[in-house]
């Protein structure tokens, strides 16, 4: 299981340009760790393996004393090297165990097909060396949405480890090499990385959930907010996106009721209009009779939308394609008649009772009807010309419509 992972990470590495890296690194986190810090020579431990100490990530820390050891390793013998080992607090032994399994690694590598140049060419990307380990390490990733403690899968909590180069500035996430236990849970070795990684590295294992959908006029497409979940620790919460191909029922309904019935979409065709005119006249039938019981419901009129227009149908963008060969073979096929507006024929609201104006002093002025309790346009309004006001009287502005007298 551990060569395992190794190789998982040589493997990304290669796919991320940083395969020299990647098995440097694998190879270090298989063996005992070849820094030597004695408890009564810690400080000097400490200040000795500071030119080996990457800031920004303790796996890079290796990269550092690989590289070093080997510039050393090509120009001083043996006993020397092993003084040079000493001085700076390294284990000479681990460190030809470091060399031996990497050559292993190596050798596998270059067996199943990866490119062998690659192994020689140095990467400077830290994001692609780190992306490349996240594919071995997800089960050690932590999310920091406080002061020190971290969120892991699980449900697991950790901290770093206080000799890590980023126990300071503790980035929001990290990846860890292990996560040991001892008076509290620690991550050792680690190094920043991203959110989306982790969703990209983990596309196989993280779970997704869509919440808040919601009609967008300007594109015409339903769009939601999504939550990303990798065994209990989120990864990603809120990001916009496109709700159609997730749920295409859900999307047309809302495209529908928001864009065609509330009238949201600015559609090129002209039956929108034509519909709302009508139910305008309707609503004027309504206001003239002082009850909301002829036009029908929302659901009604979606009713009727939903009988015409395709399945497949959730986006501006595939209506208007659709309508436009539609209207072809039926111009009228999204009008809407009276009959489709109304619950029931008023015939209470006649022209006689309910006129549209009225003259005073034999000049013709419109009236206008609405029905908006507690609006100072509620009720029958009166459009006066300004050089017709003198001929107004109190006797012709009070006096109500015919067929609102008997109420009065």
């Amino acid at each position: 299981r551990q060569f395992d992972r190794r190789m998982k990470a040589g493997i990304a590495g290669a796919d991320d340009q940083c395969l020299r890296e990647a098995l440097i690194i694998a190879s270090a986190l298989s063996i005992q760790d070849p820094r030597e810090r004695p408890a009564e020579k810690r400080d000097q431990a400490d200040r000795a393996h500071e030119p080996f100490t990457h800031e920004g990530s303790d796996f890079l820390s290796y990269l550092l004393l690989w590289d070093a050891f080997h510039e050393q390793k090509g120009t001083l013998g043996s006993s020397r090297l092993k003084k040079w080992c000493i001085e700076r607090f390294l284990n000479y032994v681990r460190l030809r165990e470091w060399i031996e399994t990497h050559d292993m690694l190596a050798r596998t590598a270059r067996e199943v097909g990866l490119a062998g140049a690659q192994t020689a060419k140095k990467c400077d990307d830290p994001d692609a060396i780190h992306r490349a380990l996240l594919t071995a390490l997800l089960s050690n990733i932590g999310y920091r949405p406080e002061k020190y403690e971290y969120e892991g899968p699980g449900n697991s909590r950790f901290y770093l480890f206080p000799g890590s180069a980023l126990f300071d500035e503790r980035p929001k996430w990290v990846v860890a090499a292990e996560i040991v236990e001892t008076e509290r849970r620690y991550a050792r070795t680690v190094g920043p990385i991203q959110p989306k990684w982790v969703e990209e590295v983990g596309a196989h294992l993280v779970t997704r959930s869509y919440s808040d959908p919601k009609f967008v006029e300007r594109t015409g497409k339903v769009m939601a907010k999504e939550k990303v979940i990798l065994a209990g620790l989120t990864i990603l919460s809120g990001r916009p996106v496109h709700f159609g191909p997730i749920d295409p029922a859900t999307s047309r309904e809302l495209f529908i009721y928001h864009g065609l019935v509330h009238e949201k979409w600015a559609t090129r065709g002209v039956f929108l209009k034509q519909n709302r005119k009508l139910i305008e006249e309707v609503e004027q039938l309504e206001a003239k009779q002082r009850k909301r019981d002829v036009l029908v419901e929302d659901f009604v009129r979606y009713a009727f939308y939903d009988e015409r227009i395709p399945e497949d149908i959730f986006t501006g963008e595939a209506f208007e394609t659709w309508r436009r060969e539609a209207e072809r073979e039926n111009a009228n096929l999204l009008v809407m008649h009276r009959d489709d507006l109304m619950t029931r024929d008023p015939e209470e609201v006649t022209a006689e009772l309910f006129p549209d104006g009225i003259e005073v002093n034999g000049a013709p002025m419109p009236l206008e009807y609405e029905l908006k309790p507690g609006e100072k346009s509620d009720g029958v309004t009166i459009t006066v010309p300004v050089e017709a006001l003198a001929q107004l009287d109190e006797a012709t502005t009070t006096w109500l419509v015919p067929g609102l007298l008997e109420e009065k």
